[in-house]
C-alpha cells in the first residue's frame, strides 16, 4: 500500500513528525555519534577486563563473565530516544536504571502469562 491519499497524508505526517523531532539536522547525528563513541568505549572496557582474549573453551567459560551487550544498547538507544524526545539525553542515573528495573521485571511477569505471550512474542 505505497500509494493513494491516505498513504500519502500518512507519509506527510510521518515525515514532518521525524522532522519536528531532529531527523536529517547535524544536532541529532552527533548525538548518536556520542553514543556510539561511548557504547565503543564500553566495549573496549570489558575486552580489557578480560584481557582481549574471547571465550573459546568451556574452561575459559568458568572463569571468565560472559559479556551481554544489551544493557549497554538498551541505555544508548534510550539515551538518544531522550535526547529527541526531552532534549537531553538522561543518563545512567539511579532513577533511569531503576525505572528500565521495573519495566523488565513487568515484562517478564506478563511473559509468563499465557494470554500475553502471544502480544509480546
Amino acid at each position: 500500500m505505497s500509494e493513494g491519499p491516505l498513504w500519502r497524508e500518512q507519509r506527510r505526517f510521518m515525515m514532518r513528525t521525524l522532522r519536528d523531532f531532529g531527523a536529517g539536522k547535524s544536532s541529532l547525528e552527533k548525538i548518536i555519534n556520542k553514543e556510539k563513541n561511548s557504547l565503543i568505549r564500553n566495549f573496549e572496557n570489558y575486552l580489557e577486563k578480560n584481557q582481549g582474549k574471547p571465550q573459546q573453551s568451556d574452561n575459559q567459560l568458568k572463569d571468565s563473565i560472559a559479556f551481554n551487550p544489551a544493557p549497554l544498547i538498551n541505555s544508548a538507544v534510550a539515551n538518544v530516544i531522550g535526547a529527541i524526545v526531552f532534549g537531553d539525553q538522561i543518563g545512567e542515573t539511579q532513577k533511569f536504571l531503576r525505572v528500565k528495573k521495573l519495566i523488565e521485571e513487568i515484562i517478564s511477569i506478563f511473559a509468563n502469562v499465557p494470554q500475553f505471550v502471544y502480544v509480546l512474542g
